[in-house]
């Protein structure tokens, strides 16, 4: 039985491919993600894999063939013309400083003005990020690619310091509102985030946005279905299997009720939380471990407003409009809920357009118990 590298917590696809990790292959959606307009948003649970979805374009995009050979978009019929990309993650940072956002946005700014030898610097950020789209593909004669991972953690870091999440809202309404009016010089832009904030108008500038988040073509983007997993992972399991003096069946029957059960569109399939996954099999050990990541104070705060304990929030019912939306004043916690992966679809019900909402597995309910609930109580 060979033995499986593990990707945990690596969110890099190259150093996946070139240092022999497992990589479950999510390239055939290249090809689709490249129709229907070049600006897409998509909204998922932190450690869900969005990260390592962004870092797979931007391989493909800088023409990196030969990190996709034996996987789906090798075979697939793309151009696999580079582009120079403009890649912004703002997950790794801190933002509860004033002026944490601004410092963020200069040092990526910088690092690709200098890289492009950009002599003419506006006073603006989002004036320096039009004229590096344009300088950046006058100078390579090639339209740019642009990829923003995780927009949205300037904002639910700090939603519950009034005064800064308004600046911040303000200064990414300017930043992403220029996107629009460097269409011509732009070949495609990829926008993630946990939530989306339509209703602060975040994206009001950039109406050409395209939502794939409730879209069933992509519903299964990031994630594992149980047939990815056991592709992919059958060794893993059995390894896992026989440490607990199980078989198989019954060792992923465990794994499927701890980790499994996110759906994001009626007609897409159970997922799988990858991070969770990749840590029970590489400590061959089911715990919860998605909540070691963080636990949203304000999220404790949003549900302890509303009167809602935890009884309350299985058999929830949302609009799709609820579902895609979330703001600062918005009183009701459940939308975001969805959004941050802590319900998730159950059914829909056509006749009325609602969604009904559950705790996805045991991993979250048991998290929810031990780690927000308290945070509830202890907030009067």
């Amino acid at each position: 039985m060979s033995e499986l590298q593990y990707p945990v917590g690596m969110a890099t696809f190259s150093e996946l491919i070139e240092d022999g990790y497992v990589y479950v292959d999510k390239t055939a959606y290249i090809k689709p993600l490249l129709r229907q307009g070049k600006f897409k948003f998509l909204s998922r649970p932190r450690r869900f894999g969005k990260s390592l979805l962004l870092s797979t374009l931007e391989a493909y995009f800088e023409g990196r063939r030969e990190l996709f050979k034996g996987l789906a978009a090798d075979s697939m019929d793309l151009d696999w013309t580079p582009s120079p990309v403009l890649h912004f993650d703002f997950n790794a940072e801190n933002y509860a400083d004033v002026d944490g956002l601004h410092k963020i946005i200069n040092r990526f700014l910088g690092k690709y003005e200098k890289q492009y030898a950009v002599s003419d610097i506006d006073d603006s950020l989002a004036g320096r990020f039009s004229n590096l789209i344009q300088h950046v593909s006058e100078l390579t004669g090639r339209k740019v690619v642009i990829l923003i991972d995780e927009y949205d953690k300037p904002l639910l870091d700090i939603e519950d310091n009034g005064e800064l999440y308004e600046k911040n809202q303000r200064m990414l309404k300017s930043f992403f509102g220029n996107l629009k009016s460097m269409d011509r010089y732009i070949r495609f832009a990829f926008i993630t985030g946990v939530a989306r904030f339509s209703r602060v108008s975040i994206f009001s500038d950039l109406n050409n946005l395209n939502d794939i988040s409730l879209v069933d073509d992509f519903a299964d983007i990031c994630g594992w279905t149980e047939r990815e997993l056991i592709e992919n992972f059958r060794d893993g399991i059995e390894v896992l299997a026989k440490k607990r003096k199980e078989d198989f069946d019954t060792t992923l029957g465990q794994l499927r009720d701890y980790y499994d059960g996110y759906l994001f569109t009626e007609e897409g399939s159970r997922l799988y939380n990858p991070y969770s996954i990749l840590k029970a099999l590489a400590n061959r050990r089911i715990d919860p471990y998605w909540f070691d990541s963080g636990t949203p104070t304000f999220l404790a705060r949003r549900i302890r407003n509303r009167g809602m304990y935890p009884p309350d929030l299985n058999g929830q019912t949302c609009t799709r409009d609820e579902l895609t939306a979330v703001g600062l004043h918005d009183r009701n916690p459940i939308p975001l809920m969805f959004q941050t992966g802590y319900l998730t679809i159950w059914k829909y019900c056509e006749d009325s357009n609602l969604y009904e909402l559950r705790f996805p597995n045991t991993e979250v309910e048991m998290g929810f118990y031990q780690q927000l609930l308290p945070m509830i109580e202890a907030l009067g």
